[in-house]
């Protein structure tokens, strides 16, 4: 429900996060020194935020749409072959500077000398659902 998977559905907001988790998962891929339990991630953006018009971002037209994004239908999922990451009908450039995605919560943080597969895990795992996202998916009680 915090990204509206109904008819207002943006699928470049699901695309500016997921490009931002991984990039998260591309550190903890890289990094073997810090082990993290317990610890969150904060999503932030204005759900109010007035958008313009799909046509025009920033007075500057947009590309035409590459194919991920189905216009005639209900089907604008996130695009599962390109993980989600990436931007498929220009539009995602709008959120990048209006969004964020902080990892908080460090009071288990500790030093460690492999990979976090742990964490990675449930990156993984938020990174999987967010990547299925489409409008419709929930239904009101």
């Amino acid at each position: 429900m915090y990204f509206r998977a109904d008819d207002s559905f943006d699928a470049s907001l699901v695309r500016a996060f997921l490009r931002r988790l991984h990039g998260i998962e591309s550190w903890f891929n890289a990094q073997s020194s810090i082990c993290f339990i317990a610890s969150s991630l904060l999503f932030i953006y204005d759900g109010d935020a007035v958008r313009p018009s799909p046509e025009v971002t920033d007075g500057f037209p947009l590309p035409p749409c590459s194919g991920s994004v189905d216009k005639g239908t209900a089907n604008n999922h996130v695009d599962d072959d390109c993980n989600g990451c990436q931007a498929t009908d220009g539009s995602d450039s709008w959120w990048e500077d209006r969004i964020d995605l902080r990892m908080i919560d460090f009071t288990h943080a500790f030093m460690g000398s492999s990979r976090d597969e742990n964490y990675l895990t449930g990156l993984r795992s938020i990174i999987s659902y967010m990547s299925r996202l489409k409008p419709g998916i929930y239904k009101p009680a």
